[in-house]
């Protein structure tokens, strides 16, 4: 393995009513159910890590601004001498922006914490 590779390692603890899983080195825990939502919401979770680490592999190197500029939703200002334009998103990784939307919309239906989150919002 050449050193521009990088490795990943998913640890999973199976138990009766849920899912444990640990992904290195996106120091990422996440808890799913032991059924089909949430065994669907884990094949979308590792599908999408796939893309990110495949399409963005600035991850880990890069501070959390920088990655988001470069995926294209940290709001960008418009702004020339004296006159404030609109903060907007804009330009980056498409692929990536779809893979995050749809795991976005999959963790609302599937995670009751994040699911309650964003009703609150």
């Amino acid at each position: 393995m050449s050193e521009d590779e990088k490795q990943m390692f998913i640890g999973i603890d199976v138990s009766k009513d849920k899912r444990d899983v640990a992904v290195r080195p996106t120091e990422t825990d996440m808890t799913f159910s032991n059924n089909e939502d949430g065994i669907s919401f884990w094949v979308d979770f590792v599908k999408s890590l796939t893309t990110l680490l495949s399409n963005l592999p600035e991850l880990g190197e890069l501070s959390r601004k920088k990655i988001a500029a470069l995926v294209g939703v940290a709001p960008l200002n418009r702004d020339s001498g004296l006159f404030r334009g609109k903060r907007t998103t804009w330009g980056g990784r498409q692929s990536i922006r779809s893979v995050l939307y749809m795991s976005a919309v999959s963790a609302i239906r599937c995670n009751p914490v994040i699911k309650k989150f964003y009703r609150r919002l």
